[in-house]
């Protein structure tokens, strides 16, 4: 049977790693173009969100994590630096917290990956009843 393929959602969320006053956004970060399959969309009052939508054979979230860390590794200065994650037993879904440098600016963010059940589908689940 060829591997069932998962669906997976990747998304970044960014903001500046700058104090600032009080009713003030964050700065906005300096541009780069994201890696292959992600899309870029700055907030109005600063800050990021990188997200994707990629399929393949996915074992875990955990996963998936690590593959985008690998992948952002061009798009920051060098790889992000997970410093905790929080993740579901069955492993369908995981939120890491991460700090990464961005043209030299600090920037810290959330990475959320969520998979998609499998959708395997048997011979018997796919006839129709007759009643």
């Amino acid at each position: 049977m060829p591997p069932t393929a998962r669906l997976v959602v990747a998304a970044l969320l960014m903001t500046g790693a700058v104090l600032f006053p009080a009713g003030s956004g964050a700065a906005q970060l300096p541009e780069r173009q994201p890696p292959a399959g992600f899309a870029s969309v700055n907030g109005a009052n600063g800050g990021r969100t990188l997200a994707g939508t990629f399929t393949g054979n996915a074992p875990s979230a955990a996963v998936v994590l690590g593959w985008m860390r690998g992948a952002l590794r061009t798009y920051f200065d060098g790889p992000p630096v997970v410093s905790g994650a929080v993740g579901d037993p069955g492993d369908p879904g995981i939120m890491a917290f991460f700090d990464a440098r961005l043209h030299g600016a600090p920037v810290s963010g959330v990475a959320l990956v969520q998979r998609a059940p499998s959708r395997r589908i048997s011979p018997s689940s796919s006839r129709a009843s007759s009643s």
